[in-house]
């Protein structure tokens, strides 16, 4: 994978905790004129477009289509944007927002107290559980570090969505082993049984990966999805199915999830 992408750096959203595709568009077309001209940003318009008659088509006639993950079933997320990755359909969050949303929800129904690390799921639904993401800059945001973040009461949930894998991997300086001590402080911001569900897309963060890998990062449950074709997806038996899937730069997606489940730790 190519090791020069750009580094996180802090984002001003101006909108608040609810999608805003034209504000989304907006920021991502002033950004390819500033990189890229205006012919690219024209021809970006024209995908664009293609892009909202194929959004148009899939929430139509397509909003019943379901995949099935951990016995469960599922309605397949199609969304314009999400977090600047683009239509949800042409990548991994067309699955991960439904199934760690459930999982939101659930907690949310009983009244318990919920984080999300990194700021995913407000582009595609309102929100009332907190955030914290140290580099997008939003009221209701908390806008801290998460080896720092020390709150005055304890979380019974804390989900990311494809977002502890960039911890210390895309920030500068680098530092990989950084995202060790994020899980740490996230475990001591957790209350009595609570327990974090965190996604990670195969192929990112090669760090993180080894350590799967070595089972020096491990999930006390965990489950894999691999990417079958167009927006389809299927729930396979082993990381041995997906840990030599490559990241696909060009459509900036994962071929292949791990979902986990950690546990409290005393």
């Amino acid at each position: 994978m190519n090791d020069n992408r750009s580094p996180y750096t802090p984002t001003k959203v101006v909108w608040g905790n609810k999608s805003s595709i034209l504000t989304e568009l907006l920021k991502e077309a002033r950004e390819s004129v500033r990189k890229k001209g205006l012919i690219h940003v024209f021809k970006m318009g024209i995908v664009t477009s293609y892009e909202y008659f194929q959004l148009f088509f899939y929430k139509k006639f397509r909003n019943d289509e379901t995949f099935y993950f951990n016995g469960k079933k599922y309605h397949y997320l199609f969304h314009g944007r999400v977090a600047g990755a683009g239509p949800s359909w042409k990548n991994e969050r067309c699955v991960n927002i439904p199934i760690i949303w459930e999982t939101i929800e659930e907690y949310r129904k009983n009244n318990k107290k919920v984080l999300e690390l990194g700021n995913v799921i407000s582009y595609a639904t309102d929100i009332d559980h907190d955030v914290i993401d140290k580099y997008e800059i939003m009221d209701g945001i908390i806008n801290e570090d998460i080896i720092d973040f020390n709150p005055k009461f304890k979380y019974d949930l804390i989900v990311s969505v494809l977002c502890l894998q960039s911890v210390g991997w895309d920030e500068i300086p680098k530092d990989p082993p950084k995202i060790l001590k994020a899980l740490e402080n996230m475990n001591n911001i957790l209350a009595p049984g609570g327990k974090m569900v965190i996604s990670v897309g195969w192929g990112w963060n090669q760090y993180l990966e080894s350590l799967i890998l070595e089972g020096k990062f491990k999930f006390d449950e965990q489950w894999f999805l691999k990417h079958d074709k167009g927006y389809k997806w299927e729930e396979v038996q082993s990381i041995n199915e997906i840990k030599d899937l490559k990241y696909d730069e060009k459509a900036y997606t994962a071929r292949g999830i791990i979902i986990g489940i950690i546990n409290k730790k005393s």
